[in-house]
């Protein structure tokens, strides 16, 4: 089963009965999901501003939305994450540093839907029909995949080979219940201790 940030933000909207028109700041990809699910994109008088991962951010889309936040348009967000992590150290700036340009410049904060925040755990439980104690996170940023996991009583099992290095893992509050080295680890750790 997948189940992404862009999902648990459409059942969102679905949940309180938003309209179907968005201002979507996200790649081709976001937008085109979200029209398969019967949303359109509106630049001049949206229901709401929605950001997501959006290699294509611009000056012009930054305006156009801190326009449309000052007028009071929501603001919503598929997920905090600030940055992507790339091969060789580098990252990509992702949906959180685009959301905290826009508050910089709006003084409008969005609703994050996605981990760690309560739509995103509702979602998988309704899309799994698993019960939490039969649910493993496994993910790479402490922030958002061992937070659901946490504060959800899930079994949280960080993997470093993303964002988290031992060294942030070590000076962090927050724990995981396993930590492996890589996904090749955790499929040999879940075939010999399972």
């Amino acid at each position: 089963m997948i189940y992404t940030s862009a999902d648990a933000t459409i059942e969102f909207f679905h949940k309180i009965g938003l309209g179907k028109k968005l201002y979507i700041l996200g790649s081709t990809e976001l937008i085109s999901y979200f029209s398969a699910h019967g949303f359109r994109l509106e630049m001049k008088n949206p229901d709401a501003v929605v950001a997501g991962f959006d290699l294509d951010f611009n000056y012009q889309r930054l305006h156009q939305a801190t326009n449309l936040l000052r007028r009071g348009v929501p603001f919503y967000a598929t997920h905090p994450d600030f940055t992507c992590p790339m091969e060789n150290g580098h990252v990509l700036p992702d949906c959180g540093a685009i959301c905290a340009a826009l508050t910089a410049a709006s003084g409008v904060e969005p609703q994050y839907l996605g981990k760690p925040f309560k739509p995103m755990f509702e979602g998988i439980l309704r899309r799994s029909g698993c019960v939490p104690q039969k649910i493993a996170v496994v993910g790479d940023r402490l922030m958002t995949d061992i937070q659901i996991g946490r504060q959800n009583n899930l079994l949280s099992i960080l993997v470093l080979t993303g964002e988290t290095d031992p060294a942030m893992l070590h000076g962090s509050k927050l724990q995981p219940d396993f930590v492996v080295e890589s996904l090749e680890n955790l499929i040999r750790f879940l075939e010999t201790d399972c």
